[in-house]
């Protein structure tokens, strides 16, 4: 299971939405479009 993966099933099981976990990680305006790309594998490293 890779991160994308894991940060996944841990969204979807708390029922957020991909901008609720970018908002509650203080990732801005936009980042919603990092979850989506830490969920793709294309996210950089945290």
């Amino acid at each position: 299971m890779t991160y994308g993966d894991r940060l996944k099933f841990i969204r979807t099981f708390r029922q957020m939405t991909q901008k609720e976990l970018g908002n509650a990680c203080n990732f801005g305006k936009n980042g919603h479009l990092f979850i989506a790309q830490y969920e793709n594998g294309r996210g950089r490293a945290i």
